[in-house]
């Protein structure tokens, strides 16, 4: 039996959550089919301040405030030929419209959004994957999912692709090519017990480029992960190495570097 919607949102993350409440605060009839159950772990934690404005529309901002996330008030930067720090702070932007950001547990952030869905009137099937698209005269008009062993079909006037990387439709009706430049490797971990930025850069995201990629650290407050997101994203001409050290001395050993060259910390590494 086929059932029908104004709007088939595939992926239930920040992007499917936020397109099928828009949706449904329009009057718009809207089913996510999301594959993993929430609460689940994500990686990305910093959101700027112009996500603000769309997470009041949404009506989480309190969530968001009650969450107890880590206020997102600037970035401090070591990148480009100069190889002191600068800073960019939300606040003295005037044509920004918060002074802060957050920093997010995904697992948590998510699951707001999705919830908030739900309360507006999606129809939130989960787990559920999508296994294949409905098209008649060159047009996408639906979807074919599995929940449990049962599988439906789905038909809507829209159907939006907000699966991420995975592109179930994308992959489905398009040809699709990538930048190599941008096929990059990112290895990443979490720290506790985790001395703060300066009072000046207090909720600061920390970049700092190398001489074989980049790093990144993200203030939280995660008590399943820790105080704070450190990441470090590298070429693909450093894939031999990566091979060869493995992924955790590589990235130890980019630290310890990083931390010499900006710190002059050999004493804290110990």
């Amino acid at each position: 039996m086929s059932q029908s919607y104004d709007v088939i949102v595939i992926g239930g993350g920040p992007a499917g959550s936020t397109a099928a409440s828009y949706m449904a605060m329009k009057g718009h009839s809207v089913l996510v089919i999301e594959r993993e159950t929430f609460p689940r772990y994500r990686l990305g934690e910093s959101l700027l301040p112009s996500t603000n404005p769309v997470l009041e529309e949404l009506g989480v901002l309190d969530k968001m405030e009650d969450a107890g996330f880590p206020h997102k008030t600037g970035g401090t930067f070591v990148w480009g030929k100069d190889t002191d720090p600068w800073s960019v702070i939300f606040a003295e932007n005037p044509f920004l419209p918060a002074s802060y950001g957050f920093h997010v547990e995904r697992s948590i952030f998510d699951d707001i959004l999705l919830e908030r869905s739900r309360e507006l009137g999606v129809e939130i099937v989960q787990p559920a994957t999508a296994t294949s698209v409905i098209s008649e005269e060159g047009r996408v008009v639906g979807v074919t999912y599995k929940c449990g062993d049962e599988v439906h079909e789905a038909r809507a006037r829209f159907v939006v692709d907000c699966s991420g990387p995975a592109a179930f439709v994308g992959k489905k009706v398009t040809t699709r090519s990538y930048d190599d430049r941008m096929r990059q490797l990112a290895i990443y971990t979490y720290f506790r017990d985790v001395v703060g930025e300066p009072e000046s850069q207090e909720g600061h995201v920390i970049v700092i480029a190398t001489k074989k990629g980049w790093f990144w650290y993200i203030p939280m407050n995660s008590k399943e992960l820790g105080e704070a997101s450190v990441g470090f994203v590298t070429g693909q001409e450093f894939n031999a190495e990566v091979a060869e050290k493995g992924m955790e001395q590589f990235f130890q050993e980019q630290l310890a570097e990083t931390l010499r060259e900006q710190l002059g910390a050999k004493g804290a590494l110990d």
